[in-house]
């Protein structure tokens, strides 16, 4: 007895159930972190924002 386990080291990922929700918690975080930073980054270079524009940080 080696102490490891019997089965396969894939074998959750195997399973159709848990591959479509690890898939689809990959896509939220990932969904997540684009709309977090990307998108005020979009914002300012559509809007030409300056620093003086901005509310949060009086010149």
């Amino acid at each position: 007895m080696s102490g490891r386990p019997t089965g396969s080291r894939l074998g959750l990922l195997r399973e159709p159930d848990f591959g479509r929700l690890f898939a689809a918690t990959a896509l939220g975080q990932l969904g997540d972190r684009i709309v977090f930073l990307a998108l005020p980054l979009v914002a300012i270079l559509v809007l030409h924002a300056t620093r003086s524009g901005l509310v949060c940080c009086p010149r």
